[in-house]
């Protein structure tokens, strides 16, 4: 059975340089991983007696990260916190950033209190949009998306409905037309890729339709397009250059102008 879900309490500027190397490791409070041997998580029903207890007088902007332990390098042990008889997880290693599944500001409410860890579902992913595809043999389907395109399946129920995890962060869902809400027909989803040449040498190796061959297009974006057995087209696409919207024609919006 999969591991509940592990939080940890980060300054903000401390996760924001674990982003810029790919990982963090800080243990607790001014306590880096190399001074204290293991990096300090909580389960959820302990985080905010932690934050009570450590975190009430910090006055700098924390995060509070949502951990997956099934994407975690390094081994966790649970075993009483120093002072305490209290089980706390322990994290051996440094803390992998795609091993976080969310990160939420963590701010202290009317009370002067920090909240309790927000609500984080195992059989959800941590991805906001979620595509619904129906296949007519999801057993099928499941297979070829994961050999063709490189996804990796979470869960399935029975032979009718799959989550399959996209490298980088995504999700979808595959279904069948016949017990699903989801709408029947053809749909195009796009997908971002580290490296949209190395993909598509893939996907063609293993069988699939090329509707359109890697090319650069002026908004700093390389793409290709193909189809997959059961007609829908996916586009993937790798960043090339780092443009704004009027670079290219467009217009920026207010999510992007940081006013929305």
């Amino acid at each position: 059975m999969a591991v509940e879900t592990l939080f940890h309490i980060a300054r903000l500027r401390d996760w924001e340089a674990a982003q810029r190397v790919g990982a963090y490791r800080i243990s607790t409070l001014d306590r880096t991983l190399e001074q204290e041997g293991f990096i300090h998580l909580s389960f959820a029903r302990r985080v905010r007696g932690v934050a009570d207890r450590f975190y009430s007088e910090i006055d700098d902007e924390l995060v509070l990260l949502s951990i997956d332990p099934a994407k975690l390098t390094a081994p966790v042990v649970t075993e009483p916190a120093a002072g305490t008889d209290e089980p706390f997880p322990h994290l051996y290693g440094e803390l992998p950033v795609a091993a976080v599944r969310r990160v939420t500001a963590y701010r202290r409410g009317d009370g002067g209190h920090l909240g309790a860890p927000p609500l984080d579902n195992r059989t959800m992913p941590a991805a906001v949009v979620i595509p619904q595809l129906t296949y007519d043999d999801v057993t099928a389907a499941i297979g070829w998306l994961c050999d063709a395109f490189g996804f990796a399946e979470r869960w399935r129920a029975g032979d009718h409905r799959a989550q399959l995890e996209v490298p980088g962060g995504g999700c979808v869902v595959v279904t069948e037309p016949r017990t699903s809400h989801a709408l029947h027909g053809q749909w195009s989803v796009m997908i971002r890729v580290p490296d949209v040449d190395a993909h598509h040498e893939h996907a063609v190796a293993r069988g699939a339709t090329i509707l359109a061959s890697p090319k650069d297009f002026p908004y700093g974006e390389r793409q290709y397009t193909a189809e997959d057995l059961g007609g829908h087209h996916w586009n993937f696409t790798q960043s090339i250059a780092d443009l704004a919207p009027e670079d290219w024609g467009g217009t920026s919006g207010p999510a992007l102008l940081g006013s929305r």
